[in-house]
């Protein structure tokens, strides 16, 4: 009889313990638990790929388009991913490849190619990153020719690292702009054929960068 009951207190002891463990275990995933409600976005400059009807130029107004426009070129001009046909593509001149080569003057693409296209190229060929930020308002002085935009670099250099934190570099970028209308190309049919070809859309305004002036500063 004494056998039996220390045989049953054993295992009663032992189904406690597993209880214990049970409701231990379970508290510490309510604890911890959370929800992940996932969204996805497909992100496009191409019409056909948007999920709202574009707005009319009529609506968007001569100065918010050339304020994209502006913002559009520094991207250009400064940003990075880690692929070495992305870069290689920027550098031609072609502007079905190159949004920077098609925006800007034959000198200015000229100066982009020789002082900041080798640094960029190099960047991704070691697996950088870097985004562009356009923050505040982009403004022009009454006695000048040139668009005054403030940009932001983050820059990060480790591959995979997802504890590192960007470099964060800030400048301006002073731009002279030629030949900008607010309107598009006056071949609406052509304009028409190439979007559908896919061309960027930022290319069928008159819009050529004649004159640049960049002034960058670490924090």
């Amino acid at each position: 009889m004494k056998r039996f009951f220390r045989y049953f207190l054993g295992f009663l002891t032992l189904v406690t313990t597993f209880v214990m463990l049970y409701v231990a275990s379970a508290i510490y995933n309510a604890s911890t638990h959370v929800t992940t409600e996932p969204y996805f976005f497909r992100r496009s400059y191409l019409a056909k790929y948007q999920t709202n009807t574009p707005k009319p130029l009529s609506e968007i107004g001569e100065r918010k388009l050339l304020d994209w426009l502006l913002q559009k070129y520094v991207v250009e001009f400064f940003y990075v991913i880690p692929s070495k046909d992305n870069i290689e593509n920027r550098t031609v001149r072609n502007q079905y490849k190159s949004p920077i080569y098609a925006m800007s003057s034959s000198a200015v693409f000229g100066y982009w190619l020789k002082n900041v296209a080798p640094k960029l190229q190099d960047m991704a060929e070691h697996g950088v990153l870097q985004q562009v930020n356009v923050f505040d308002e982009i403004y022009k002085s009454p006695n000048s020719d040139y668009w005054q935009v403030e940009y932001e670099l983050k820059t990060w250099y480790k591959p995979n690292d997802m504890s590192e934190n960007p470099t964060i570099t800030r400048g301006t970028m002073y731009i002279r702009v030629n030949g900008y209308t607010g309107q598009i190309y006056d071949q609406l049919d052509e304009v028409r054929q190439a979007l559908n070809n896919g061309i960027d859309p930022s290319l069928v305004f008159p819009f050529v960068v004649d004159g640049i002036q960049d002034l960058t500063e670490k924090n």
